[in-house]
């Protein structure tokens, strides 16, 4: 299964500042909060095939530990196994 966040910061890699995270990342744990599950699979399917390489470890400190919670909640509602 991948890994959640992730990204590069230009300091490791020399080059400019970018994520990885998919827009569908956050649109598959909603439609998971929500109990629309097919759709929610599908979404984050998307993600998974569009930003393989996540890591949960590498999320931004920014994120309110509840809100990083409620979208694992959301997410595996959609079938991600993390």
């Amino acid at each position: 299964m991948p890994r959640l966040c992730g990204g590069n910061r230009g300091g490791e890699t020399g080059g400019p500042l970018k994520s990885e995270l998919s827009p569908a990342l956050p649109f598959a744990a909603a439609l998971g909060q929500l109990g629309r599950i097919e759709e929610a699979k599908e979404a984050l399917e998307k993600a998974i095939t569009t930003a393989p390489a996540w890591n949960i470890s590498r999320c931004r400190p920014w994120v309110r530990p509840e809100d990083h919670a409620h979208m694992l909640e959301g997410l595996r509602k959609a079938g991600w196994e993390g």
